[in-house]
């Protein structure tokens, strides 16, 4: 069939490398790995779609990840197939892929990337979700592989796709119009940023003074910035055309933060009183839900 004679051949001359099957088994499972793919694509029902993509992925990423190469472009071509379903699935992939095999980060971004822009709100807030996760693993790869004095191109180009990502999700908080669950899962990202832009939660101290790609003090300036905006997003006049629901995750974030970071408690205690007293001088309000 048309995706079986596309697929490269590489993994039927070289054997199941590094998984430890023979290459009668890999080329059997190559084969399974193909025949799910033609479902990916090919079915017509969506739910149909969705579990051969999961069971493709069962093959390729956890029992055959020496697979994992060969398939994983016609798999993330699946982020333009019609079932939104089929793209929610593709970006939970994206996630597992990209923060358990660093070397796809950058093609596992670009994905996610696309998809926060979709038009199905479900994926935009999968995508949201998944950005946090798999941004760490940038910043981590960008720490580690970044050192210099010379850097490989694709980990400046991994780290320059993933500065990009955190400002599309950034957008998702400013946006005018975006749904509450993306908002909130935006606001959440948000929040991750700030605290791994002051060297927490990832083992910041890797990087030394020089380092050719990642420097503590340009991130911890950039955390400021984004604890500004939530901040911005917490004014009395800003809540009134948001959900509750929405205020209470952003809320949560603040005191998140202020809890791991203590340096921001005179900027942000002072931005919760305020709302504080405002919802009390209004009855209780903020916004709808």
């Amino acid at each position: 069939d048309e995706i079986r004679a596309a697929m490269p051949r590489a993994s039927r001359s070289g054997g199941a490398s590094g998984s430890g099957q023979s290459g009668g088994e890999s080329t059997w499972a190559r084969d399974q790995a193909v025949e799910l793919l033609n479902g990916a694509k090919l079915s017509t029902e969506a739910a149909e779609k969705s579990t051969h993509l999961k069971q493709l992925a069962e093959l390729v990423i956890r029992k055959d990840p020496s697979l994992l190469g060969e398939f994983l472009e016609p798999l993330l071509e699946l982020q333009v197939d019609p079932a939104a379903a089929v793209r929610k699935t593709l970006v939970s992939l994206c996630e597992e892929i990209a923060t358990g095999n660093p070397q796809h980060l950058a093609r596992c971004i670009a994905t996610l990337r696309a998809l926060l822009k979709d038009a199905a709100p479900a994926v935009v807030k999968q995508a949201a979700k998944a950005s946090g996760p798999v941004f760490r693993e940038a910043l981590i790869e960008a720490a580690t592989k970044g050192e210099g004095p010379r850097v490989p191109k694709e980990v400046t180009d991994m780290w320059t796709a993933a500065k990009a990502l955190k400002d599309d999700v950034r957008r998702l908080v400013l946006a005018d119009r975006v749904n509450d669950g993306v908002r909130m899962q935006a606001v959440k990202f948000l929040e991750l940023a700030v605290v791994l832009f002051h060297g927490r939660e990832w083992g910041a101290g890797i990087v030394r003074d020089g380092h050719a790609t990642v420097s503590l003090d340009a991130l911890a300036t950039e955390a400021d910035d984004l604890m500004g905006v939530l901040l911005e997003c917490l004014k009395p006049e800003t809540i009134k055309s948001q959900a509750g629901t929405v205020t209470l995750v952003m809320i949560g974030a603040a005191t998140s933060v202020m809890g791991k970071l203590p340096i921001y408690t005179d900027f942000a205690l002072p931005a919760l009183l305020e709302l504080a007293a405002a919802n009390v001088a209004g009855g209780g309000g903020g916004g709808e839900g």
